[in-house]
């Protein structure tokens, strides 16, 4: 877990603070939020590791927020990604298998009530291959036509 705060050092102002929390906030695609991370990183330079924190939290419940994802949950052990029913049935489950065990040979898939579910031991990358695991889910989506 990262700490994900505005330390007094990257600046003093509340208001920028505040500012930059709510525009964060309101960003609602990946695009947007790589070209906020620049113009703050032109206007401030170089973003210390709890603000950069504060982008890569968003990044997460941007790819989380995606309709494939239909529950995500943490436990001491163990993030599960359940894929929605509908997606699930049109993933080519071998591509899936093949792209996640090149991300680690520890993550475990299961195919239970319709769904595909994922589960990634707690490691220290487990967000990072939790996000892989969710982009590559979207690639492996047979495409229909």
């Amino acid at each position: 877990q990262k700490s994900s705060y505005i330390p007094d050092s990257f600046t003093t102002d509340d208001f920028d603070k505040l500012d930059l929390y709510q525009k964060v906030d309101r960003i609602t695609t990946p695009e947007e939020l790589d070209e906020y991370r620049s113009e703050i990183t032109d206007q401030y330079g170089r973003m210390p590791k709890e603000v950069s924190a504060i982008f890569e939290k968003k990044e997460f419940d941007l790819i989380l927020d995606d309709p494939i994802v239909r529950n995500y949950r943490e436990t001491k052990k163990a993030i599960e990604i359940t894929f929605s029913s509908l997606y699930s049935q049109k993933m080519d489950g071998v591509q899936l298998f093949e792209s996640y065990t090149k991300i680690s040979k520890d993550i475990t898939i299961r195919y239970t009530d319709g769904s595909i579910h994922v589960m990634i031991p707690k490691k220290r990358n487990d967000m990072a291959m939790a996000k892989e695991c969710i982009r590559k889910a979207r690639e492996a989506i047979r495409d229909e036509n």
